[in-house]
């Protein structure tokens, strides 16, 4: 199978990517022989971007490479594999960020989608050669900006329970709740 060399960006590689729900990686500043590479074998979806309005350096030629996480009849496909220089998995709850200098394992597959056709790279392996580490930011960032106040507060007990009143106490009607079934 073929392979290209570039920088890593936006990879979700161990969870689908929110927006195509597909694993997914940009494989940045492709060399010309990997974009002649591409081309010769008939892919349509390298691009260059030469200018930024964001002051941020410009990707050169790119392209994104994705793979299936569900496969047409709903079965839940695994990750690509993702390796170290030496060919080890990375270690779970190791992300690749940008900036990572990473060589991609894929395959080409025809596509069609709303009048249009091409062929794309589908990613298969990613080998970190150079790991720049992605860092989940804190999901409690902005807590420790807050002050403890007086008011309100949660049950320590994890109940739906409110401090002062039962929620039957604040129910009113002919006393039959169609809701008391429910199981929740």
């Amino acid at each position: 199978m073929p392979v290209v060399t570039g920088i890593a960006q936006w990879a979700s590689l161990a969870k689908p990517n929110d927006l195509s729900e597909k694993y997914q990686i940009d494989v940045c500043h492709l060399s010309e022989a990997d974009v002649e590479q591409l081309e010769k074998q008939g892919v349509t979806n390298v691009h260059e971007e030469t200018s930024r309005a964001d002051d941020k350096e410009p990707r050169g030629y790119y392209i994104t490479m994705r793979s299936n996480a569900i496969s047409k009849a709903g079965k839940v496909l695994a990750p690509p594999d993702v390796v170290d220089a030496k060919k080890k998995p990375l270690p779970r709850g190791v992300w690749v960020g940008n900036g990572s200098k990473v060589n991609v394992v894929y395959d080409t597959f025809d596509w069609t989608y709303k009048k249009k056709a091409g062929m794309s790279a589908g990613l298969r392996i990613v080998q970190v050669i150079e790991l720049v580490e992605y860092v989940a930011p804190d999901d409690s960032s902005g807590l420790d900006d807050l002050e403890e106040e007086e008011g309100f507060t949660a049950p320590d007990d994890g109940s739906d329970e409110l401090d002062d009143k039962s929620q039957d106490d604040q129910e009113e009607g002919d006393g039959e709740n169609p809701d008391d079934e429910i199981p929740f």
